[in-house]
């Protein structure tokens, strides 16, 4: 009798701590809070219509749930139809990063220093495993749930996103909106700038602008980066004496216009240029800004001098976003499918 009441009790804990979610305890810094956009194309509002959960809607287990790390659906509309026509529907993504985890119907993205998102419920996919992207970039669009495969476990009958940040969610930036949870009410909003708007509201994806410092600009040295219209790169660009120098630009992304910036040690403007910047300079400090004046995507830089050496930088700074290093060939579960 009593061997059957221990089974029976340990059957019941197996059972509860199979379901019971574990909080997510994030180890890793926060990132910049003007490094992450929303998922989809800037300058375009979608609607969330369900994000955390406290386990009363689905079950512990869930991603939603916010002790897991929490997870968001957004949909570009109100009450969109199955079958619908989301051919120009466009997921983006939310910042620099790598594709690590890829199927039919799903994206993984590595950011650096921890933090990766997940898309789901895709089609059309735009990208490839182990290709770098940059934030803003069309990685494919969301199906419209009659005429593609969809994600195994798809709980909702419309079209939508199902979006994932790790290691959790709450109190995450994107494009200035702050991502507020209460259990209590089990209810999930966005704030920017003292505006707090809750399910089925538009939510806006206008970045506040990122300025991220590369450090030293090395003589004939390819260097790379990634802008958008609301993110700059900034280069240093010290000089010894007087210096006849040129800044040369170009990108391999389709759609992009990079602009070379020439400021000064205050961050004033002295000249700019596309494709190629020649110009003298005393000694001093300055700055090579690139920055979109349209589209996202890739670029490639070089300075050379024409005259005196300028001085000799011999170091350059990691940037935020490491895309140089190899991520390892993934193992996907394709029977784990969220909602």
């Amino acid at each position: 009798m009593k061997t059957k009441r221990f089974l029976h009790i340990a059957l019941l804990l197996a059972i509860f701590f199979s379901v019971a979610p574990l909080e997510v305890k994030a180890f890793v810094a926060p990132p910049p809070a003007d490094m992450f956009q929303l998922p989809w194309e800037q300058g375009q509002a979608w609607v969330s219509f369900d994000g955390f959960d406290n386990g009363t809607k689905r079950l512990p287990s869930s991603p939603h749930n916010y002790k897991m790390g929490g997870a968001v659906d957004f949909a570009p509309r109100v009450n969109m139809q199955i079958g619908e026509d989301t051919s120009n529907d466009w997921v983006t993504a939310a910042a620099a990063g790598r594709v690590i985890e890829i199927s039919f119907c799903h994206l993984k993205l590595d950011h650096g220093n921890g933090w990766v998102t997940e898309y789901w419920h895709l089609d059309n996919i735009q990208v490839n495993l182990g290709q770098n992207v940059s934030r803003n970039q069309r990685l494919a669009t969301i199906h419209n749930n009659a005429t593609q495969r969809v994600c195994v476990g798809n709980e909702h009958p419309g079209p939508h996103l199902h979006f994932v940040v790790r290691p959790k969610m709450q109190e995450f930036t994107f494009a200035g909106w702050v991502i507020g949870y209460s259990a209590g009410t089990n209810k999930t909003t966005f704030t920017k700038n003292g505006q707090t708007v809750n399910r089925l509201q538009p939510i806006l994806n206008i970045p506040n602008l990122q300025i991220v410092s590369r450090g030293l600009l090395n003589w004939d040295t390819n260097e790379n980066g990634t802008v958008d219209p609301y993110r700059y790169e900034r280069w240093t660009l010290p000089l010894s004496e007087q210096t006849e120098f040129t800044v040369t630009l170009t990108t391999p992304t389709t759609g992009l216009e990079p602009v070379i910036v020439l400021l000064n040690d205050s961050g004033i403007e002295i000249t700019r240029a596309s494709g190629v910047l020649t110009t003298t300079q005393p000694a001093g400090t300055y700055y090579i800004q690139i920055q979109a004046d349209a589209g996202t995507g890739f670029y490639d830089l070089i300075a050379t001098t024409s005259g005196g050496s300028g001085g000799t930088p011999t170091a350059s700074v990691t940037p935020t976003v490491d895309l140089t290093q190899t991520s390892p060939t993934p193992t996907v579960d394709l029977t784990q499918f969220p909602a």
